[in-house]
């Protein structure tokens, strides 16, 4: 369902994850963001592969985690970032602000996040190594898993690393001919995109 938290509210998490299995929006209303948080104490969202979760002018922070610290997002699931919301704050071995998971199923598409306006995910990040393949502060997105940035520059290079055919960078799991990234700029080229 639909529902608006007042400005500058800040809900804390002390039972663990929110779960999101169907949809969900959460509004900020006013000029200061509403602030959820988990306190160190887990995630702050988990959505799964039935889910879509649409956050505006909301601050996902505090989430801690193996995986996706701030949000995990299961395969076919969705994750909207609208308006001024951030993830920031959230710390994991892989995925500090979101995890993307993006494991082949039949009939199931790899995790989708996208950003649009002045949303971002900053200041999260990666832990020591718990598991292989730890990394990405910002972003962690497996094979198929799909990220949009739509109103706002990329200003991070990608490098290859040529061992695993991994971008590392921005957003750390893409690898060519397995993931989209799909950015429109407020500049004057358009679209940019690594298939």
């Amino acid at each position: 369902g639909a529902h608006d938290l007042c400005a500058g509210a800040r809900i804390v998490l002390t039972a663990g994850q929110v779960v999101v299995a169907t949809t969900l929006s959460l509004t900020g209303l006013g000029a200061t963001n509403a602030v959820i948080d988990a306190n160190q104490l887990s995630r702050v969202f988990s959505v799964a592969s039935t889910g879509s979760l649409t956050l505006s002018n909301v601050k996902v922070t505090g989430g801690r985690e193996v995986i996706g610290g701030g949000i995990l997002v299961l395969r076919g699931g969705v994750v909207i970032l609208n308006g001024i919301s951030t993830v920031d704050g959230n710390t994991a071995s892989r995925g500090g602000g979101v995890y993307l998971d993006g494991q082949l199923a039949f009939g199931v598409s790899g995790a989708q996040l996208t950003l649009n306006d002045a949303a971002q995910v900053s200041n999260n990040s990666a832990l020591d190594p718990v598991i292989s393949g730890s990394g990405g502060g910002g972003v962690f997105a497996a094979r198929e898993a799909t990220v949009t940035l739509n109103g706002t520059d990329v200003t991070a290079r990608f490098t290859l690393d040529a061992p695993s055919g991994e971008f590392r960078g921005l957003v750390e799991g893409l690898k060519l001919g397995a993931n989209r990234l799909m950015a429109t700029t407020r500049k004057p080229r358009s679209e940019a995109s690594l298939t």
